[in-house]
């Protein structure tokens, strides 16, 4: 069993393809993939400064024709929170701000009517990225998840790239 889950882990855990203008090439890829390349790879073709910010093409909600929405929201900003030269290295630090929210209720065969159900997501990062270098030196982020309905639940879960 422990050789198995060795070699689960060591597999690829994210493959995709960017274009050079930061946009995700690999259309085709299942949604939390394609969220997971958006989160930590889409970045902005043209120069950038404090103070400027731009979507991301994440989606993290999803809800099927059996949810009937009557609130939503969301936020999707990446924000420049600074420039600045260290060791002759210019580095931009981002701030990720990502939040979807959905109410309304769910029409399931195994209730007698429709439930109310909330949603809401998080994502929130910082990181800081080398130009020079062409990689971030530094991400870490937090996911959060909180639902209610035919289940409720709550979750948090830290997103972090790790130089190895």
């Amino acid at each position: 069993m422990r050789m198995y889950m060795e070699k689960m882990s060591g597999g690829v855990m994210l493959r995709g393809s960017i274009y050079e203008d930061g946009t995700i090439e690999s259309f085709y890829t299942v949604n939390t993939q394609k969220n997971l390349l958006a989160m930590f790879f889409e970045l902005p073709a043209k120069a950038v400064s404090v103070g400027v910010s731009w979507p991301v093409d994440l989606h993290l909600i999803s809800m099927d024709q059996s949810f009937i929405c009557d609130t939503s929201y969301h936020k999707n900003s990446v924000n420049v929170v600074s420039v600045e030269n260290k060791g002759g290295e210019t580095i931009i630090t981002l701030k990720y701000d990502i939040i979807e929210y959905v109410e309304g209720s769910v029409n399931s065969p195994f209730n007698d009517g429709p439930t109310k159900t909330t949603m809401k997501m998080s994502y929130r990062a910082i990181a800081a990225f080398s130009v020079e270098k062409g990689r971030w030196t530094r991400y870490e982020g937090v996911m959060s998840e909180g639902r209610t309905g035919l289940i409720s639940s709550q979750t948090t879960q830290k997103y972090t790239l790790v130089e190895e």
